[in-house]
């Protein structure tokens, strides 16, 4: 007798649906199912997202059939664990320990179907800050089958932060990078928006930063020594790209520092393909970030032959090791002092890109990331 399996894999990134679906009823099809779940940046796409979309094409290319909800659709457990039970649900694959783990907590006397809890990043990182949050997360960790974590650097604070959990029910699974850069020109769409006045791109030197706009992110870490490096050398610019994800920040911080700097220009969130396409441009990549679980954009870049700069954080030395496939920077000031360098010596500067394809290619292949999740969705639909 076949089994058929449903998988839920909840996603506030509530954007595509990875199966057919009549209201909110499954369309019948003699095949496994799938569904899952993640909380939503109103429906920004940051590499949480695309992470979550390539798990649903392995999925999907498989024989399962998935369904990406949100968990802010579902006013509370108990109208969950009813839509779960009305649809069938053998599995539920949640992203983000709190904003998907609101629905889960307290899982015993709700949920009744098994679950994987996907750690982000920021919710082990910022959202563990805060006590109430932190209970949110234990609750929802508690209850779940399994936890998945991208890098060593999550799997030590996942252990700091429950060492209660069994260890071997945490499974670390690298994310895999595919790059597909369209024929967007950031350099065209720099002269043709007036945002930059020289004729010649091969004189541009642009430093990309990649990433929704809010405070764990810090994009504006590096203005000030970038507004100083562009007065003295106008071919130098720092590129902002992504959506305006915290308002309130982006209106009291963010957009008067952008505004006050100089080379320093901000454009807004790019189809992926676009956003490629300019890493592919650019001189090198920048992460500036306060925290990071494992960024999908420096793998991005050196998928795509780009040097990163990386600021010296624990998830950012999972990815890049200080000149070996990239450089790592503790403050702007030895941010400007190691760029220059690397200006100075071209190839000096070929040597990281090649490490960093090398390594990228090596370590976050989509194959193995697609056997690792089949086979860790088998598993646990089979415990």
């Amino acid at each position: 007798m076949e089994v058929r399996w449903k998988i839920i894999l909840i996603s506030d990134f509530l954007t595509k649906l990875f199966y057919v679906i009549e209201g909110l009823r499954w369309t019948e099809f003699e095949m496994p199912h799938v569904v899952i779940v993640v909380p939503s940046l109103k429906s920004t796409k940051n590499g949480n997202f695309y992470t979550v979309d390539r798990i649903g094409n392995y999925l999907t290319d498989n024989g399962y059939t998935c369904l990406l909800v949100d968990p802010k659709s579902f006013s509370s457990k108990e109208e969950f664990q009813l839509f779960v039970e009305t649809e069938g649900v053998d599995l539920v694959f949640g992203i983000h320990a709190y904003k998907s783990g609101c629905i889960f907590q307290d899982a015993g006397s709700g949920i009744s179907v098994p679950y994987i809890l996907m750690l982000g990043g920021t919710d082990i990182n910022e959202y563990s800050k805060d006590p109430a949050q932190l209970e949110v997360m234990t609750k929802a960790v508690d209850g779940a089958r399994h936890l998945v974590v991208f890098g060593t650097t999550m799997l030590l604070k996942t252990k700091e932060l429950w060492p209660c959990y069994p260890s071997e029910h945490i499974k670390e699974i690298k994310q895999a990078v595919i790059v597909k850069p369209s024929l967007f020109s950031l350099f065209d769409y720099l002269t043709s928006n007036h945002l930059i006045k020289t004729s010649a791109s091969s004189t541009l030197k642009i430093f990309l930063l990649v990433g929704g706009v809010r405070p764990v992110k810090d994009p504006v870490y590096l203005f000030d020594i970038f507004s100083e490096w562009h007065k003295q050398d106008d071919s130098v610019f720092l590129i902002v790209v992504g959506p305006k994800v915290d308002l309130q920040y982006c209106e009291e911080v963010f957009s008067p520092a952008v505004d006050s700097a100089y080379g320093v220009i901000y454009i807004s969130e790019l189809p992926l393909a676009d956003v490629h396409a300019a890493i592919k441009e650019s001189f090198a990549l920048v992460n500036s970030s306060k925290s990071e679980g494992m960024s999908l954009a420096i793998l991005e870049a050196m998928k795509l032959k780009t040097l990163v700069f990386v600021r010296d954080i624990p998830g950012n030395h999972d990815l890049v090791e200080d000149g070996y496939n990239g450089i790592v920077f503790n403050t702007p000031f030895e941010f400007h002092q190691k760029a220059l360098s690397v200006l100075n010596n071209p190839d000096h500067r070929k040597k990281l890109i090649s490490q960093g394809f090398e390594y990228v290619t090596k370590n976050h292949n989509p194959d193995d990331e697609q056997q690792a999740y089949l086979s860790f969705v088998h598993e646990s639909l089979q415990c």
